[in-house]
């Protein structure tokens, strides 16, 4: 039992010691992350950006004065955007196949969150509901 504690403790001060939270200005994020956040939220004032440095896994987070948050993986490609007090995320950064599935079946609604990986999309619309696709942008399910 004293080895099994030991253990957890050892490994407990390795995972803090490794998750590195540091502020970066938006000058040193990726040159993809900056031409992103240029062409698509230049009407938006930056309150901070910071560099997550985790065991498996390093990202930018990039948090606007409006509350809209946007999370960039190492190489600048953005992951996640979350928009806030009326922000809606941009129909130019979804599939085609998203956009025609949201003008049909959900005309009046904005896309308020997104997330994407390499297997699917999940987004959120203003009302709260969440529709996940699959990465060729055809619906899976509604969550």
């Amino acid at each position: 039992m004293k080895k099994i504690l030991a253990l957890a403790a050892a490994l407990a001060i390795v995972v803090s010691a490794a998750a590195n939270d540091r502020p970066v200005r938006i000058d040193q994020l990726p040159a993809k992350a900056q031409k992103f956040i240029k062409e698509y939220f230049a009407d938006h004032q930056v309150s901070y950006a910071k560099y997550d440095n985790e065991l498996s896994d390093q990202n930018y987070d990039v948090v606007f004065t409006d509350g809209t948050n946007i999370e960039f993986n190492r190489r600048g490609e953005w992951r996640h955007i979350s928009c806030k007090r009326g922000a809606s995320v941009p129909t130019e950064l979804l599939p085609q196949s998203i956009v025609g599935y949201l003008r049909q079946n959900h005309p009046d609604t904005n896309v308020v969150e997104v997330e994407r990986d390499r297997h699917e999309w999940e987004l959120q619309l203003a009302g709260g509901l969440e529709l996940v696709f699959d990465k060729r942008g055809h619906l899976k399910h509604y969550d």
